[in-house]
């Protein structure tokens, strides 16, 4: 009497280096699993091969979804990219999500509404790309990123074999110069009394944000956030753990930039496209002279790399 054969059989994929299961109905066929630990992934990539084999005796049998069902909701608040970020404790306000279904509602569900997931290939991908108009390269980028996130679970769930953004192109963005501000301007900034301060920035309230952006290198949402109860006595002073979200406090982020910008008017301190985020870059390039290991530590770099970009000798 022969051996019965094994409802589910897996094996280790080498070209792949990851675990690929086959159903005993599947006549031969294996399904790539998002397992990558040979020593520890086989009963990981069995149970998955369970939990998910309905789903995968459906596109078994061709019935694949269309793009326009799979991304319905993806980027709402509450929809199944807000809650993946959220069990991972990343929090985004919600002009972030905003900006994702803008991405998909105004540039890739016109173009892949029709398609199924799996006649999505690289090569569709990349002439879509490349339809993209009137967007800057960056945006371009971001346009492609959204559509691998919304595929992304479906790779998981071994519908699709490989993300087929993956090898997609990226256009080429030359990097935002964030140009510091010289000893001179940060004089005729930030005068030496108060009066004069509260001339240049317009109020004591908005004296007193500079001051802050200029002495921590804190961004101007995190500047806004501050309370007198957010004082910690264990570091004797206000530690940045917050940003405000918007909607929270409205001077916080257009009133900033034009009362910013309307400092350096007043100052006679020229512009050329600087923006608050300049302080910063100042804050860090004067902190790195002192001592660049701890400018790393005290802005949060997590590389050097990052820290790079912030210094400007």
């Amino acid at each position: 009497m022969g051996n019965a054969k094994k409802e589910i059989r897996c094996s280790w994929r080498q070209d792949a280096g990851k675990f690929q299961i086959c159903y005993a109905w599947a006549n031969n066929k294996w399904i790539l699993t998002p397992f990558s630990n040979r020593e520890k992934d086989r009963e990981r990539a069995i149970l998955w091969a369970k939990e998910n084999e309905a789903l995968h005796k459906n596109t078994g049998n061709k019935e694949y979804p269309t793009f326009q069902k799979i991304a319905a909701g993806f980027f709402d608040i509450g929809g199944p990219y807000f809650q993946q970020k959220e069990q991972k404790g990343k929090k985004y306000r919600p002009a972030f999500y905003r900006n994702k279904r803008g991405f998909l509602n105004n540039h890739i569900l016109p173009y892949f509404k029709h398609f199924k997931i799996n006649d999505i290939t690289t090569f569709v991908c990349e002439n879509f790309a490349l339809s993209l108009e009137n967007l800057s390269a960056d945006s371009k980028n971001k346009v492609i990123y959204a559509l691998k996130e919304i595929l992304r679970p479906w790779v998981s769930k071994g519908v699709l074999p490989r993300n087929p953004v993956s090898d997609v192109e990226r256009f080429h963005v030359e990097p935002k110069e964030r140009e510091p501000f010289t000893k001179a301007e940060l004089a005729a900034l930030y005068p030496t009394s108060i009066e004069e301060g509260v001339r240049v920035w317009g109020s004591l309230r908005y004296f007193a944000w500079g001051l802050a952006l200029r002495d921590t290198g804190c961004r101007p949402s995190e500047a806004v956030a501050w309370r007198w109860d957010d004082y910690s006595e264990r570091w004797g002073g206000f530690p940045i753990v917050k940003h405000i979200y918007e909607g929270v406090l409205i001077e916080g982020t257009k009133a900033g930039r034009r009362r910013f910008r309307a400092a350096l008017k007043r100052a006679g301190v020229p512009e050329r496209g600087r923006t608050r985020y300049c302080l910063r870059h100042t804050a860090v390039t004067r902190t790195i002279d002192i001592d660049r290991e701890f400018a790393r530590e005290a802005f949060g770099h997590s590389t050097v790399k990052v820290q790079e970009g912030y210094d400007h000798p």
